[in-house]
């Protein structure tokens, strides 16, 4: 059982200047754990002329006590290429460490006309303690597809036993379901999945 000793806000929003724009949400946490901080990495947004939003990935760091150390002002990773899954967000990226590098599995998104966005997975890399990464490639590793016929998105991997396994969301309308895939590398699914409703 998990007993909830604290509960405190430790991070907000308001006032923070971020890609000279006012910083706008704190969404999809995910936390990199180092001897001596925290860091939270967050999906933020700023608002384009149009009202419409841009999604970046930003963190925040912590002592141990999760007292506020400072925040980025830039975004670890640029947007997608004018066209690609990723060209209008990232929103989340999940972090798995191995030695030497940071892998970095994202949910990119970008706008339609008939439905408001559509997402895929990628995949990044970091050798620098996480302060940037970089994509491996332009396009997803988990897409749309015949039997997932609409967005995925929200990846998450571990790696048990040598093998990585991402679970991650396929968005059918109006049901919301949660699927596991094999890794046989970190950038390669396998066809055999694990839906879990």
């Amino acid at each position: 059982m998990i007993k909830l000793i604290n509960s405190r806000q430790i991070f907000s929003t308001s006032g923070k200047k971020w890609l000279d724009h006012e910083m706008k949400f704190a969404q999809s946490p995910q936390t990199l754990i180092f001897d001596e901080k925290i860091r939270i990495y967050f999906s933020t947004r700023i608002e384009e002329v149009d009202g419409k939003f841009l999604s970046y990935i930003s963190y925040a760091e912590f002592d141990r006590d999760f007292n506020l150390l400072g925040h980025n002002d830039k975004s670890v990773i640029d947007l997608g290429k004018l066209g690609t899954f990723d060209e209008h967000g990232v929103f989340p990226l999940n972090i798995f460490s191995e030695p030497e590098r940071l892998l970095g599995y994202i949910g990119g998104w970008n706008r339609k006309k008939s439905v408001s966005v559509d997402g895929a997975i990628g995949i990044s890399i970091s050798y620098d303690r996480g302060e940037t990464f970089s994509r491996l490639g332009d396009g997803p590793i988990l897409d749309s597809s015949f039997g997932e016929p609409f967005l995925v998105g929200d990846p998450f991997v571990r790696k048990i036993k040598g093998i990585y396994y991402m679970w991650y969301i396929p968005e059918p309308i109006g049901l919301r379901i949660l699927s596991l895939r094999f890794l046989s590398e970190y950038t390669k699914l396998t066809l055999l999945k694990v839906q879990m409703e």
